[in-house]
């Protein structure tokens, strides 16, 4: 359930909620978000944003058959007896407050710049010294994001965006590595155009700093994708998407390549 109102310049919206376990009622947890707007100008938008949220592991973190690297145990017909799922985690629990400044100096320019803190208790993750899936205790998370648009949807238009992230465990074996595939630095930029709202391309730029993967340092990458679409009629949309333009070469997870240059073309329709 929930609420919002509004007075003259100040705005305020909330909701509450709640999640119970089908195989646990009894560890229901109530859900809550809460956000306070105010726009002094017509120009200019603040959130304050407060969120309490959880997340009940996936059957994967729960019954992942892989046997345990670190600690197999003994064989039973041939299967590991201890395998990196575990059926006895307990829900993700987090806590989260943010604060976003949103401005439009002009008709055709957008600007965007937003921080956050975040408390996650629990959080799931492979142990690094158990070799099956885990609750940590407490992970601090903290980030912000800024970026712009130009003349979006128009003929021609760009954007920009850069995000910064970290998160840190109290663990010493974890510091701030503490949530896997996580890189510090994103940079993702694009350039656009649409026409009449018939014909429309974006090409997209997107960098990723280096990322703590099982136990491994990923290096940094940066890959570009391009999209191009055609209206054929009223009702049905052609599309290409070409990913990894350039066919860069980088890795996913350790071992693992990102693929060359793909493409892959659609055709959509919509009934009314």
């Amino acid at each position: 359930m929930g609420g919002k109102v509004r007075w003259r310049w100040l705005s305020a919206e909330a909701a509450l909620g709640g999640l119970v376990p089908f195989e646990n009622a009894s560890g229901a947890w109530p859900e809550a978000k809460v956000v306070v707007g105010a726009q002094p100008a017509k120009q200019v938008s603040l959130y304050l944003i407060g969120a309490r949220k959880g997340r009940l592991p996936t059957l994967r973190e729960l019954y992942d058959p892989t046997c345990n690297a670190s600690n197999p145990g003994p064989t039973v017909n041939g299967i590991c007896s201890n395998t990196v799922g575990n059926p006895k985690l307990a829900p993700e629990q987090t806590w989260h407050g943010e604060l976003q400044l949103r401005m439009r100096p002009h008709p055709l320019v957008e600007a965007r710049l937003s921080g956050y803190v975040r408390r996650i208790d629990g959080l799931i993750r492979l142990g690094t010294t158990s070799g099956q899936n885990e609750n940590l205790s407490t992970v601090n998370v903290r980030g912000f994001e800024t970026g712009f648009d130009v003349a979006r949807d128009r003929i021609f238009g760009a954007g920009l965006t850069y995000i910064f992230e970290d998160a840190y465990s109290a663990d010493p074996t974890l510091g701030f590595t503490a949530i896997p595939n996580f890189p510090n630095h994103r940079v993702d930029a694009y350039v656009a155009s649409t026409w009449r709202k018939r014909v429309g391309a974006v090409l997209r730029f997107r960098w990723v700093s280096e990322r703590y993967v099982q136990n491994v340092w990923l290096p940094r990458y940066d890959v570009t994708d391009l999209y191009v679409w055609g209206r054929i009629t009223k009702w049905m949309r052609a599309s290409v998407h070409v990913e990894n333009l350039f066919d860069q070469s980088y890795l996913l997870l350790p071992g693992l390549a990102a693929l060359p240059t793909t493409v892959t073309a659609t055709v959509e329709g919509t009934w009314q």
